[in-house]
């Protein structure tokens, strides 16, 4: 269940405040130039198409983690991208995103959870005696 929520929220975060409506994103950027593609090298990389891969790579890793593909590699990216954003605007992101990184070292520790039978769900497979 917490993968699954997890999964919708990192969804609907990246609907509401990226994708369909950016312009929050768009302010954030403005008054904090987060903007690192120049100096990946892509220079013509403006803040709307910033925002607008950012909110589809959020968008693509809730839909993994609902999918429970890659668990572990999901929950070591999330931890590091709260980790830079922690070290960039400090220990007010810590409050913020505390939830997300209890999340985030669940999916480490525990990795996608038990599967689920499609045969019946509730009751768990049996070895043959």
């Amino acid at each position: 269940v917490l993968r699954m929520l997890a999964g919708l929220g990192c969804i609907w975060v990246a609907l509401q405040y990226k994708l369909l409506y950016p312009a929050y994103a768009l302010e954030f950027l403005r008054l904090h130039d987060v903007n690192f593609m120049a100096a990946l090298g892509f220079s013509q990389f403006t803040n709307e198409m910033f925002v607008m891969l950012a909110g589809l790579v959020e968008a693509e890793l809730g839909l993994l983690i609902i999918l429970g593909i890659l668990p572990r590699l999901i929950g070591f990216m999330l931890a590091g991208m709260f980790t830079v954003t922690l070290l960039l605007f400090g220990p007010y992101e810590l409050m913020g995103h505390l939830p997300l990184y209890a999340i985030a070292f669940a999916l480490i520790a525990e990795g996608g959870g038990p599967r689920w039978s499609a045969e019946n769900p509730t009751v768990p497979r049996r070895a043959a005696a």
